[in-house]
């Protein structure tokens, strides 16, 4: 599956679990490293960043964080965790009047990834997007759906939409 499909980086935070199926049963973020391989590719960290003292453990609660989101974007779930991670994130931001809000390397040290991800969350919740959000009729994934009509069904066409269409041709026999 493409990585970035979902057109907001805190639904491709979201993407970094699940599969081809509804299940969220692979999980990109597996380590220190996966997570900074992540968010400089995302565009959100591109500055060198300590290892924290208990890596697992900040893995642990963006893990937390990210499930969370996709329960509070798929079906209404509380979106509590999110809601404590957002506003302690921006407690922690300073205003920048070209990046809006910002948290530097100098200030949080190996707190970045998670506060960027956090302010990545609160920009999509706060913002006009939010309504745009959709989700994949085949997998677990999340997307931005920019179309007047808001009908895209599929993360990509290229993996789920185009699974979805040859299952659709083997049941017609073609």
């Amino acid at each position: 599956m493409d990585d970035f499909v979902a057109g907001h980086p805190a639904l491709d935070f979201v993407n970094t679990a699940g599969g081809p199926t509804r299940e969220r049963d692979l999980d990109r973020l597996r380590t220190w490293d996966d997570l900074l391989a992540w968010c400089r590719t995302a565009g959100l960290v591109a500055e060198d960043v300590p290892v924290p003292d208990d890596p697992d453990a900040v893995l642990a609660d963006l893990r937390a964080l990210r499930e969370d989101l996709h329960a509070f974007l798929t079906s209404g779930g509380a979106g509590s965790a999110v809601r404590a991670a957002v506003v302690e994130a921006y407690r922690q931001a300073r205003p920048d009047p070209v990046e809006g809000w910002t948290v530097t390397v100098e200030e949080h040290g190996a707190d970045l990834p998670a506060l960027r991800i956090e302010l990545a969350v609160g920009t999509l919740l706060a913002g006009p997007d939010l309504p745009r959000v959709g989700r994949c009729d085949r997998c677990s994934w999340v997307f931005l759906d920019p179309s007047p009509t808001r009908r895209r069904r599929w993360c990509s066409m290229a993996t789920c939409g185009n699974r979805a269409k040859q299952e659709r041709l083997r049941r017609q026999g073609r």
